[in-house]
């Protein structure tokens, strides 16, 4: 019984964001700390991609090394040249749209249909109050679409 889990890049952080977020019992913690191991390093790597991208388009110093600019909040980033931001967001656009593909096989099919069914929980709700600030609005929306793309990776696995 060999499938394969696909779900697009950009879609990978917040899936874990979102079940990290979740308070579950016993079991159901057991299966999303093994689903997340399992796409962990898949984490690591976009976010590696990432930051090999910044550094492409950073600037340099003398010695070639990148340039950092400090921001307000005491971080220090990256300095890109503002002329090549557009460049540098498209070609990591096409990193996130690229699809992460897992195995699932006998051993690990109850992980998937535990996350499946931690997406599927009728207890969730989603929606906006018309009393939300108008970014919260948008945050609730954003989640709700990204919680369905999340639904639809899994839905179409026989498990």
């Amino acid at each position: 019984m060999n499938q394969t889990f696909k779900i697009k890049n950009k879609l990978v952080e917040g899936l874990v964001r979102w079940l990290w977020s979740l308070s579950l019992g016993v079991q159901s913690n057991k299966v999303r700390v093994q689903f997340i191991e399992l796409i962990n390093p898949r984490v690591a790597e976009i976010d590696a991609k990432r930051v090999e991208n910044i550094l492409r388009y950073a600037k340099r110093d003398k010695e070639n090394n990148p340039t950092t600019i400090l921001m307000v909040n005491g971080e220090r980033n990256y300095d890109v040249p503002q002329e090549k931001m557009g460049e540098l967001n498209a070609n990591f656009a096409k990193v996130l749209e690229e699809e992460f593909e897992v195995q699932v096989t006998d051993e690990n099919k109850n992980v998937f249909k535990g996350v499946r069914d931690l997406l599927l929980d009728e207890k969730l709700s989603f929606g906006v109050n018309d009393n939300d600030p108008k970014d919260i609005k948008a945050s609730k929306v954003s989640l709700a679409l990204a919680h369905n793309e999340w639904c639809k990776a899994f839905e179409i696995l026989s498990l």
